[in-house]
């Protein structure tokens, strides 16, 4: 389960840009990650486990993950784009036939509406700036993904285990006794 937690952290190295393979990657990490949890044969109890912590936990780095793919590609195609300008999902075919029949387009595109005026050209400026702003953001919290999530895994491994294998292990029976000490001043 570290294994596939630690794949669904590729998809911040990939391109934003290649949302089928975030997507796919996302996904199928998810479903692994919970067909491990399901896949657990251990009797049903009615409090949680260490395995539910776990399993739970991994669950949720991975659906974490495919939340910030989520998050970061709405910024880069949303606030990141402005109406006209490419946003590099065109290829340089369609945008030469954009170009060279700019009649049958009526001429759309923001830039050539605005070409040649110095007020029209400080706007687009603007615009270009502002969009430039939010797709530099849309990066930097892949970036900050990339460090961000392995940590936080680390601190839970370390906590996880430091808990289970020297807290517990050390006196297993003190929960246990505490219980039933519990339950029979309840009994009297």
């Amino acid at each position: 389960s570290i294994l596939i937690v630690a794949v669904s952290w590729v998809s911040f190295w990939m391109d934003i840009e290649s949302v089928p393979g975030r997507i796919s990657l996302g996904v199928i990490t998810l479903l692994a990650v919970s067909s491990q949890a399901s896949g657990a044969d251990v009797p049903q109890t009615s409090y949680v486990k260490a395995i539910d912590i776990w399993m739970g936990t991994c669950t949720a780095f991975v659906f974490a993950a495919l939340v910030e793919f989520t998050f970061v590609n709405y910024t880069w195609r949303t606030r990141g784009k402005l109406p006209g300008i490419p946003t590099g999902l065109e290829t340089q075919e369609n945008l030469m036939r954009i170009q060279t029949n700019g009649e049958n387009h009526q001429d759309k595109t923001l830039l050539s509406l605005e070409m040649g005026s110095p007020s029209c050209e400080n706007r687009t400026s603007r615009l270009l700036h502002r969009a430039h702003r939010w797709r530099c953001m849309a990066v930097g919290i892949d970036e900050l993904s990339r460090a961000i999530f392995p940590l936080g895994f680390a601190v839970f491994n370390l906590s996880y285990w430091l808990y289970y294998l020297a807290i517990v292990q050390e006196d297993p029976t003190q929960g246990l006794s505490m219980d039933i000490h519990d339950d029979m001043s309840v009994m009297v």
